[in-house]
């Protein structure tokens, strides 16, 4: 009887035993079983050379049939070794081909699953870890292959070449092409402007889990700028978070976005420069620069302002060079080359070869002053404006008028030539006590004799307007003029003395005027001021005598 006449046949081979299906295809199978023979198959080898374990069907080359229970949920390589140490092999699976020799150790295998020992092993210690090996272009057969990647802990380390993961996704890199991070590719051949090109989300599982990256409570998107070709690949990158009480599954919210061009808005999708930043939901819109237990600096743009300052008690400087060049105090006061204003407004220089103030205006149609300054206060001995000199050479302000002339209005203000009048008519030939002249307002003779300052006062000018009944040109008698106050002649402010021929002019007929100039005669404030001839015995039908004076240069 031949082989083939046989079911099976059980026999050697040169040096090892074969078990041989018979004639008609037939595979052979391995049965365990305490019944009818045939029955109860654990391993089957198909004539088509497929091996199955608990299955008579397997479908490729190895197949394993399980229950899902313990003791029969898969395959079990074992380590035999009663003394496994940290990272010692457990074993693993190799993929290779016959094409060059066949490996001798799965470490050696084109590609490979490895697993290694966590820990030193015993019955309460079985930690382990995977290993995924790969073997570079090129590299020989009997060669160990590389570690691609490893799992440790449920943690991966990606191109780590062995290293252990770092946290839950470590990825190694060498910073060369092919070899240098991570790439989220949206794999549309047809990208438009706009379109998602990748997004990373963070969430929680308390709550429903996002179906989508850009629904996460935050994370970090890109979008397609243009539309993408070879030459095309503009893109924008995203941060985006969830407000507060956002349900989940619905898109979160984009926060702030780097453009194509670098610009960076915050809300804002579409930045035209560098920062560009919009107030959310329509409102002012804030940036704040602060340091720990320091100054905090406030950018805010309003409806109708836009602000720059602090929002606690510290001052606000502007620098240029380093250097501080202007300073606003909590207290509201502004310094100009001071960094300690004490003043509204204070500025200070130490460079002579440049004016401290400039004001210039190349506007022909306008009429209001180049510079106001508006005394609104009920301290009237106070300056509007003060001029002090620290200089030791005895120089003193002074004001100086290029291409034009200084003129002044109002009552009180620094350089305004106060006027007050004394008029009285048929004065005749009286001199001395008692010969007093009338102090009168424009137009109006009035008797009053003297009149008072509420604010300290220097004397700069006095006119004397002389009438006569008869010509009096060659007339060159001195007549003397006080100004005195309290009503006591004795308290002399000044005295002036000239006689017609010599010192008045004659523009007309029998009146003569005389105009004393450059004078700098102290009139205290709140004195009563009177004026009358002290000596000469001139005949005179009509005296004025006008008084020109300013706040004194202690009030400037």
């Amino acid at each position: 009887m031949t082989f083939a006449d046989q079911r099976a046949m059980i026999g050697y081979h040169g040096d090892h035993a074969v078990i041989q299906g018979g004639s008609g295809g037939k595979g052979v199978s391995i049965n365990v079983n305490n019944g009818t023979f045939g029955s109860g198959v654990a391993i089957r080898a198909k004539s088509d050379g497929k091996v199955g374990i608990n299955t008579t069907t397997p479908e490729n080359r190895f197949q394993v049939n399980h229950t899902g229970a313990d003791g029969d949920d898969g395959i079990m390589v074992v380590r035999a070794d009663t003394s496994t140490a940290y990272q010692d092999l457990l074993g693993g699976i190799g993929f290779d081909s016959v094409d060059g020799n066949d490996p001798s150790s799965v470490l050696q295998s084109s590609a490979a699953i490895v697993a290694r020992a966590r820990e030193d092993h015993s019955a309460t210690d079985k930690g382990g870890y995977l290993e995924f090996m790969y073997s570079p272009t090129d590299q020989d057969d009997d060669t160990t292959s590389s570690v691609g990647m490893t799992m440790m802990d449920g943690k991966l380390a990606v191109n780590n070449g062995g290293l252990h993961p770092l946290t839950s996704l470590t990825v190694y890199h060498s910073a060369g092409d092919f070899n240098d991070g991570m790439l989220v590719v949206n794999k549309g051949t047809t990208i438009a402007s706009g379109d998602l090109l990748g997004a990373i989300g963070f969430d929680g599982k308390d709550g429903n889990a996002p179906s989508r990256a850009t629904e996460a409570s935050a994370g970090i998107a890109a979008y397609a700028a243009e539309d993408h070709g070879t030459g095309d690949k503009g893109g924008d990158l995203v941060f985006f978070t969830s407000a507060i009480d956002d349900d989940d599954d619905t898109a979160s919210h984009e926060r702030v976005r780097i453009s194509s061009a670098g610009n960076v808005g915050i809300n804002k999708n579409d930045p035209s420069v560098e920062i560009d930043v919009v107030g959310l939901g329509g409102g002012n819109a804030d940036m704040n620069l602060a340091r720990t237990s320091g100054a905090t600096l406030n950018l805010q743009a309003q409806a109708s302002a836009g602000i720059i300052g602090t929002s606690n008690n510290h001052n606000l400087q502007l620098k240029t060079n380093g250097s501080a060049r202007a300073t606003i105090t909590t207290a509201g006061y502004v310094g100009i080359g001071d960094t300690t204003p004490n003043a509204m407004l204070k500025v200070e220089s130490t460079d002579g070869s440049v004016p401290t103030i400039y004001a210039y205006r190349n506007d022909s149609s306008t009429s209001n002053p180049l510079m106001s300054l508006v005394e609104d206060s009920v301290y009237a001995d106070n300056a509007t404006l003060y001029v002090r000199t620290d200089r030791d050479d005895g120089a003193i302000p002074s004001i100086q008028v290029e291409g034009g002339a200084v003129t002044a209005s109002g009552p009180n203000g620094w350089g305004t030539w106060e006027h007050r009048h004394f008029y009285v008519r048929n004065y005749g030939t009286s001199s001395g006590q008692g010969s007093g002249l009338h102090h009168i307002t424009d137009g109006d003779e009035g008797n009053i004799n003297a009149f008072s300052l509420p604010y300290d006062a220097k004397l700069r000018a006095v006119q004397i307007t002389i009438n006569t009944s008869t010509d009096q040109s060659s007339n060159t008698a001195d007549q003397t003029w006080r100004l005195f106050h309290s009503g006591n002649a004795a308290n002399v402010i000044t005295d002036i003395t000239a006689d017609l021929s010599n010192d008045f002019s004659n523009p007309n007929g029998n009146q003569y005027i005389y105009l004393a100039t450059g004078l700098d005669v102290n009139m205290p404030k709140n004195k009563g001021y009177s004026m009358r001839r002290e000596s000469g015995t001139l005949d005179i039908f009509i005296v004025k005598i006008d008084l020109y004076f300013t706040r004194a240069l202690t009030n400037f």
